[in-house]
């Protein structure tokens, strides 16, 4: 039982220096910062509208389609679906990419050490 205590206490240890050497790596926090606002901007560009981006990532394609492109009774929409699914699936792409790049740099930055 001593050894899971030891054990958890050197994890710890380890993972707060791990911690302590990213803070003083200005390289990290410049490409962290460059790559949260390409991703901001980006998803700005794709979404055309900035309220609309929680609708498009988080919502089925269909009903988020109808939430952002209402149209009135017997008139054909402003948008095509087909171009509205093409936008989305890039923006839900673009955020997955950004978080999976964001591990994966944590990731080596952890075992650079």
């Amino acid at each position: 039982m001593d050894n899971f205590f030891f054990g958890t206490q050197a994890i710890v240890s380890g993972m707060i220096d791990v911690l302590r050497g990213v803070t003083r790596y200005q390289l990290f926090w410049g490409f962290a910062f460059g790559f949260l606002v390409s991703t901001i901007v980006h998803a700005i560009l794709i979404s055309n509208s900035v309220k609309d981006i929680p609708t498009m990532v988080f919502d089925d394609k269909a009903v988020s389609f109808e939430k952002i492109h209402a149209r009135q009774t017997n008139e054909p929409y402003a948008q095509s679906y087909t171009n509205y699914v093409h936008n989305v699936d890039k923006l839900k792409i673009l955020f997955h990419l950004g978080g999976f790049c964001l591990v994966i740099l944590l990731m080596l930055i952890s075992l650079s050490k």
